[in-house]
């Protein structure tokens, strides 16, 4: 977008709120008929930044009509730039990344229709199909498998496919390998492995623009020279994340470098954007989800998804065992929160508990925070600070030492908006805590973490967080020991590395381990 266009947009916001509508109108009228849709949805989004509590159908209730129009258009004109600027606008993080509201995560039928029925968004997607609108609305909703007893920890395809034996595993990335720590560790064992995280040099192979490009000409993109070797050594490539690398490589023809298996795996964040409308799933052996909301944002976007490749359902693989550990004197009537500086954490929330338990008990219930400090300003955070003063919240700031940590903890707390599956409560239940999960209104149209964790972890209210901790603690203020000894043996009999990296390796390495 141009420097006069973003000042179009920011200064038509300012009219806007101060109610001349005529005067912003005009604003944007000098722009072309593409800056003027972009500026229409940035003015649209600009208001879902300064409330982003606010409904994205009240404050930016025309923002899938024009930028659906201007991907349209550009799709019409073979323009890969204009349909980038259009993708970017329909998954906008103001939008899709939102802490209450989301059309994703509330499976919006004016984005499903339209992802569903568009023939551009077809063409991006590289199958041409489409379905009739009346179809719209049960295509793409149920999960590839059944819940069983409550939880379902891995879909069925992962131990009933039949996976040839990987001997050389390439690992890729182009974001990071925080949740591959236990995993880089282990795989050697089982196979050789190279690992590369692709640097600045190398960001040309996963532009996003050349992506959509070749999908608007309909061809392949050739195998970059300096990965050429890596691909010819390896017979199976695994991507983490399911970004702008993962939707590349499956645009690539591989044949030329002996055709290896192309696994991605996807975590919440990537779920939101345009990267696996982009990705041709069809040329990806498995997708590996962390989390069953994940699976559905994934199947109700991206269509027929389920039938072009093979959904796997694999938790993170953490060592959990570590955090099972006696419990010291202060954990006594301790409610502990990990991460809390950011607002989708809404730690807010957690004072709300903790204000509930002393008009419900007398007994000395407090809070602790650990974690990163807040570094944003305004209301929301001047009275998340007074309030803390106020409560006699205590913060430990950032800690490496989490298993010894959480010794000093009854409860651990979940208060985010939305989540992946936030490991600190796996943590901390595996460590004996007692698990109070909010239902996270930002993921409840997905299944939420009822879909995760066991039913009577999650809860709808501040009230019933209070009363779940009062009604599953003694008078010690401890967590009744049959209590914590059931959290903690579920959680480490599903979640901790020693159940999760064999279903991985299943999905991975393949054949028989």
């Amino acid at each position: 977008m141009s420097k006069l266009t973003d000042t179009l947009v920011k200064a038509g916001y300012v009219a806007a709120n101060q109610g001349h509508g005529a005067i912003s109108r005009m604003l944007w009228k000098g722009a072309s008929m593409g800056d003027q849709a972009r500026s229409q949805v940035l003015l649209d989004l600009s208001r879902l930044e300064a409330d982003p509590d606010g409904s994205y159908q009240e404050l930016a209730p025309n923002w899938l009509e024009h930028a659906s129009a201007l991907l349209e258009r550009a799709g019409a004109q073979g323009d890969a730039a204009q349909v980038l600027e259009a993708l970017k606008l329909i998954f906008h993080p103001t939008i899709e990344q939102g802490l209450s509201h989301s059309p994703i995560a509330e499976m919006d039928p004016r984005l499903r229709s339209y992802l569903f029925t568009s023939p551009v968004v077809a063409r991006l997607r590289g199958d041409g199909a489409i379905v009739e609108p009346a179809q719209v609305a049960t295509t793409g909703v149920d999960l590839p498998w059944a819940k069983a007893d409550g939880n379902q920890v891995v879909s069925a395809h992962v131990v009933q496919a039949q996976r040839p034996r990987a001997e050389n595993l390439l690992v890729l990335t182009d974001t990071n390998f925080n949740f591959m720590e236990p995993i880089i560790g282990y795989w050697p064992q089982k196979a050789q492995v190279r690992i590369r995280q692709l640097g600045d040099e190398e960001l040309d192979f996963c532009s996003v623009l050349q992506t959509i490009t070749d999908r608007l000409e309909n061809r392949d993109a050739e195998v970059p020279e300096f990965l050429r070797k890596d691909l010819q050594w390896a017979d199976t490539v695994y991507v983490e994340w399911g970004s702008a690398l993962a939707a590349r490589l499956s645009c690539t023809d591989l044949t030329s470098v002996g055709s290896p298996r192309l696994l991605v795996r996807v975590h919440k964040f990537e779920a939101f954007t345009m990267m696996p409308l982009l990705t041709r799933w069809e040329n990806v052996s498995d997708l590996i989800t962390i989390a069953p909301p994940v699976t559905r944002a994934l199947t109700s976007t991206v269509l027929g998804l389920a039938e072009r490749t093979r959904i796997n359902y694999v938790p993170n693989c953490m060592d959990l065992v570590s955090f099972k550990l006696s419990k010291l004197q202060p954990a006594a009537y301790s409610i502990m929160l990990v991460g809390y500086d950011r607002l989708v954490k809404d730690p807010t929330w957690a004072l709300d508990v903790l204000e509930q338990l002393r008009q419900l008990s007398d007994k000395p219930w407090k809070l602790t925070l650990v974690g990163e400090e807040p570094t944003a300003g305004g209301s929301y955070w001047d009275s998340f600070n007074q309030r803390c003063q106020q409560l006699g919240v205590q913060s430990l700031g950032y800690r490496s030492d989490m298993p010894e940590v959480l010794r000093k903890a009854t409860v651990i707390l979940s208060s985010s908006m939305v989540e992946g599956v936030h490991i600190s409560v796996q943590q901390g239940a595996a460590s004996g805590c007692l698990p109070v999960v909010r239902n996270w209104p930002g993921l409840a149209s997905l299944g939420g973490p009822e879909t995760i964790y066991p039913a009577d972890w999650v809860v709808d209210s501040p009230r019933a967080a209070a009363q779940r901790i009062l009604d599953n603690t003694n008078e010690s203020g401890l967590t009744k020991p049959e209590v914590a000894e059931q959290a903690s043996q579920w959680t480490l009999a599903n979640l901790d590395a020693q159940v999760t990296l064999p279903l991985l390796d299943q999905v991975v390495l393949g054949g028989a381990q």
